[in-house]
């Protein structure tokens, strides 16, 4: 079980540390952290065995983001992540890791999300307006486009979790990617994906959306301490795609999210860098 929510002055120096982190190293956009709400770790031994790798590898922190997903996880709302990820930090601190963690949301694209918006809030990454989503289907359906419509209408910034991994036939994907880019979504990446761990096709499908500049971030997507080593890998087979470019994708334009800082420098590969 997790501790007790954190006392005041600790969660002050937390905070702090956050803001530092800002500054350096890897910061991880998407990850299952929080134990016991989803698919994702199951202990809190399971979490801080991942800190702990994560650590390792170069990353000073982590968005929390359980999936959002109201027909099978009908208690994960925004309030409820922001509570849990304050429990995670306690948990962490006490272990003696130094490793800031954030409150976020996958939020699934489904018919009536709008409507749970209204009700619960819209769990953004940090304190920025930004907003992880996903979708998993053979097309792309016309709710799909109402929901990015009604997320950029409100001020938020959509970003769409690992495309790659939607199944979608190489045309179709790339054709869909454009699309959304023109629309202003950002497109997350899969590390794993790059390792080849979500099979070839997700593989060659990223790997094309990174040398095409149409990849904002990569992220770890860790689910737990069982396979966070093939997701870590991911980070190699960035380095032999493109070197130096994981200082941007999973460091700079990270930071820049939580940071509120200008992301200028990202055109989706259509217009610019």
């Amino acid at each position: 079980m997790l501790e007790a929510p954190l006392d005041s002055r600790r969660r002050t120096a937390i905070i702090g540390r956050m803001a530092e982190s800002l500054s350096r190293g890897f910061i991880d956009l998407h990850s299952h952290l929080i134990p016991g709400v989803d698919d994702g770790c199951r202990r809190v031994r399971d979490s801080l065995a991942c800190i702990r790798r994560l650590m390792e590898e170069g990353f000073a922190g982590s968005v929390c983001t359980p999936h959002v997903w109201p027909d099978l996880y009908p208690a994960n709302t925004p309030q409820a992540i922001c509570h849990w990820v304050d429990d995670l930090r306690g948990a962490a601190s006490a272990a003696g890791l130094d490793y800031p963690l954030w409150p976020g949301g996958e939020i699934r694209i489904a018919p009536g999300m709008m409507d749970w918006f209204d009700r619960h809030g819209v769990p953004t990454l940090g304190e920025s307006r930004c907003v992880l989503i996903d979708y998993w289907g053979g097309d792309w359906p016309p709710f799909a486009d109402e929901f990015i419509d009604w997320l950029i209408a409100g001020g938020y910034q959509p970003i769409l979790a690992h495309p790659e991994r939607m199944g979608l036939a190489d045309d179709a994907l790339s054709h869909l990617a454009d699309g959304l880019i023109d629309r202003g979504v950002w497109l997350q990446g899969n590390l794993r994906s790059l390792a080849g761990g979500e099979g070839r096709q997700a593989q060659l499908q990223l790997e094309s959306l990174v040398e095409g500049g149409r990849v904002f971030a990569l992220a770890t997507d860790t689910h737990g301490p069982r396979d966070i080593d093939g997701r870590l890998a991911g980070i190699a087979s960035l380095r032999r795609l493109q070197p130096n470019a994981d200082e941007t994708l999973l460091g700079t334009r990270p930071r820049e999210v939580l940071g509120n800082a200008s992301l200028s420098g990202y055109a989706g590969g259509r217009s610019g860098s």
